[in-house]
Order: structure tokens, then C-alpha cells, then sequence
């Protein structure tokens, strides 16, 4: 099996924004929608039902799926490319302000992936520190972005100052990342 995107488990919701009584939006993002927008367990029992047992195939899929190398290296880029798009402007938040958390999630899988691609990386790519180095920057700036309770800043709730560090390291990130794509790219020579 091959794997393109958990559509199951996080569908996102065709814009404009499918109602919360769609039966066509459903995984996470439908759950979060509902917890944060006063609906009942009775409402979300199925919504949350469904996606526990589709995060179970998952887990039990995912030992015979093939990722390919070049897939790989692409999603090193893509996976804070995507939360620069959806995370960081605050667009998948559907009402819980958590999506710097995420955020931190995928910061921990592009690391996962480059500690996966790092002996091919390692001697052909000089610029693999500054990765590290951004990375480092951006996961500490999103691990300060936390109220005096500890719970997680939504992006709307982040100072100006906040958002422009924010945004600026992941940019800085994703330029350093850029170059991984074609360096793993499978070679005929």
C-alpha cells in the first residue's frame, strides 16, 4: 500500500466550510469544530468513533506501506511548508488555538525524516546545520508561545513581534529545507 495523506483520519473541509451537520467533513477537524462549538457528546460520539477507528487502520496499515525515497525527501520540505500555509496563519483552527502544537508536531517529523535521509545527507549537503539551526529556532520561538497557564497561544492571540519571529524562522526553515528534495533524488550516475 502505498500512502499519499491521512485523508481519513484529518479530511480538511472544502471552503466555504461544510456545515457541522455534513456528513461529508468528518475526522479531526470536525471533531475540534464541534468540542469548541458547544455541540454534545451525542453529536460527536460518531464523528469521534470514526476517527479512532480510522486512526486504528492506520496504525495497523502502516507497517506495509512503501513511502518512496523521493517522497521522502520532498516531505521534509512539505510537511512545515503546509504548516507555514495552515498552522501558522491560523486557517486549521477550527476553535481549540492549538494549531502552534501541531505545528510543533510537524517540526518533530521533518527532524524524524531527516534523521531518516541523514547519512545521505550528511556528505552531500553542506547546508544540513542551518537546517538544524532553524529548526531549533522555530520549535523554541513556538514553545514560548504558551499563556501564563501553560496552555497553548492561539496564532490570533501571538503579538506582532511573536508572529513576525514565527514566521520568519519558518521561512528560514523551509528555505534551508528547499534543497533536500533534489539532493535525494534518485540518481542515474
Amino acid at each position: 500500500m502505498r500512502i499519499s495523506r491521512p485523508a481519513a483520519v484529518s479530511p480538511p473541509p472544502s471552503r466555504p466550510l461544510r456545515t457541522a451537520g455534513s456528513a461529508q467533513w468528518t475526522g479531526f477537524y470536525r471533531l475540534e469544530y464541534g468540542l469548541w462549538h458547544g455541540q454534545s457528546a451525542r453529536q460527536l460520539s460518531p464523528i469521534a468513533n470514526a476517527l479512532a477507528a480510522d486512526a486504528r487502520g492506520l496504525r495497523a496499515a502502516w507497517p506495509s506501506m512503501q513511502i518512496d525515497l523521493l517522497d521522502m525527501g520532498l516531505r521534509t520540505h512539505e510537511i512545515p511548508e503546509n504548516a507555514l500555509q495552515f498552522q501558522l496563519t491560523g486557517h486549521d483552527d477550527y476553535g481549540s488555538g492549538t494549531t502552534l502544537a501541531t505545528t510543533g508536531a510537524n517540526i518533530a517529523g521533518t527532524r524524524e525524516l531527516l534523521t531518516v535521509l541523514g547519512p545521505l545527507l550528511a556528505p552531500r549537503y553542506t547546508g544540513l546545520p542551518a537546517v538544524y539551526r532553524w529548526l531549533d529556532r522555530l520549535q523554541t520561538l513556538i514553545g514560548q508561545a504558551k499563556g501564563p497557564n501553560g496552555a497553548w497561544l492561539s496564532v490570533s492571540a501571538l503579538s506582532l513581534s511573536q508572529r513576525q519571529q514565527i514566521d520568519a524562522a519558518a521561512g528560514q526553515a523551509l528555505e534551508e529545507l528547499a534543497p533536500i528534495a533534489t539532493i535525494t533524488e534518485p540518481r542515474r550516475t
